[in-house]
């Protein structure tokens, strides 16, 4: 998963802070303002096959069609020079013919979809201005290369082969990605022991890419919880001091499939404790942590891309993400003090 850096989307900082127990001034603090970042994340598809009866000129007629971003794509305008912008995956049953893994000696890049292959180029132009594309297999950008033998494996699909866009130096302007050719392959690959691409599965992209100006803004925030005593945290993992919040979005642009939003735990999580954040810098208390659940107070997720259910692509706006916050207590020896954690917001859109 790669994060990119960029201009007007903000990953803000929640401070979570309060005593638990004892008299003492709670101190409000609000984290600064931190560096935007962007991570797009595809969805794992079942790539589906058709068949095909003719070819452009400088390919073999195949039986076996495969199709990544074949359906309306969005981006954000502000994307950087590199950023990966799209993703989706193959699964291996789809390039195997149904089978969990399979081998190929040969495979073939076709920059813009056409009919000649560019040797040893992984990154390749598509007919979207500004934006480009690869293939990661087996964890790695593969470009045209071959083993030199019909019989001789060049490499093995057992896992998901990830399909990319990614921006390049071009203006960014919507379009199709459909390419050049009649039936536009960007990828093809050859089976051990087959020479002709009849049945080899090729990828092809096929949809609209479509570019929006703007992206959310979420503003910095801090939310104090109520100071508890002690004896409402009886025993290892009871939670007190609830307290319900919202992370906010504003300003949301309209158009996008998808607004996603990624929780991250600043200094990490506490170990088999769901949804707890480790204590940050300042905090006093001792067994004692900050515990995130989400509208059904089920345990925070970290590092996953969860949507923003009520961002309205028709009228953008405004957005919110509910969340509850509260103490949880974590070792069996508990000391009165301050607890504090922050936790970081990655936005995401497709």
């Amino acid at each position: 998963m790669n994060f990119i850096s960029l201009q007007g989307f903000f990953m803000t900082g929640f401070l979570f802070l309060r005593k638990v127990l004892n008299l003492w001034q709670a101190r409000s603090m609000r984290l600064p303002r931190v560096t935007a970042r962007q991570a797009l994340f595809g969805v794992l598809v079942m790539v589906g096959s058709s068949s095909t009866f003719s070819q452009a000129p400088g390919k073999t007629p195949r039986t076996l069609n495969l199709f990544a971003f074949s359906h309306d794509t969005y981006l954000p305008s502000l994307a950087p020079e590199g950023a990966v912008v799209g993703r989706q995956y193959v699964t291996p049953q789809a390039m195997c013919g149904g089978a969990p893994q399979c081998s190929f000696w040969q495979m073939k890049v076709y920059p813009y979809g056409g009919s000649a292959d560019e040797s040893g180029i992984a990154l390749i132009s598509t007919n979207v201005s500004g934006i480009s594309a690869r293939v990661i297999v087996n964890g790695q950008p593969a470009g045209s290369k071959t083993s030199g033998n019909v019989n001789t494996k060049l490499m093995e699909i057992s896992s998901p082969v990830e399909v990319q866009l990614v921006r390049d130096s071009r203006p960014l302007i919507s379009g199709s990605l459909k390419g050049a050719a009649t039936y536009p392959d960007y990828w093809i690959f050859w089976p051990v022991g087959m020479s002709s691409s009849s049945s080899a599965p090729g990828i092809r992209m096929t949809g609209n890419v479509f570019i929006i100006t703007g992206t959310c803004s979420v503003p910095a925030q801090t939310v104090v919880l109520p100071p508890v005593s002690l004896t409402s945290l009886q025993g290892v993992g009871a939670t007190s001091g609830q307290h319900a919040f919202n992370i906010q979005l504003e300003n949301c642009p309209v158009g996008f499939n998808r607004v996603g939003h990624t929780l991250t735990a600043i200094g990490g999580e506490v170990p088999n404790k769901p949804g707890a954040l480790k204590p940050s810098v300042g905090s006093t208390a001792t067994g004692v942590a900050i515990r995130l659940t989400d509208a059904s107070h089920a345990p925070a997720t970290f590092g996953t891309s969860l949507p923003v259910t009520n961002y309205n692509k028709v009228i953008g706006g405004a957005a919110t993400v509910p969340m509850n916050a509260s103490y949880v207590r974590t070792d069996a020896t508990v000391s009165p003090g301050t607890v504090k954690g922050a936790v970081q917001v990655l936005l995401d859109y497709q």
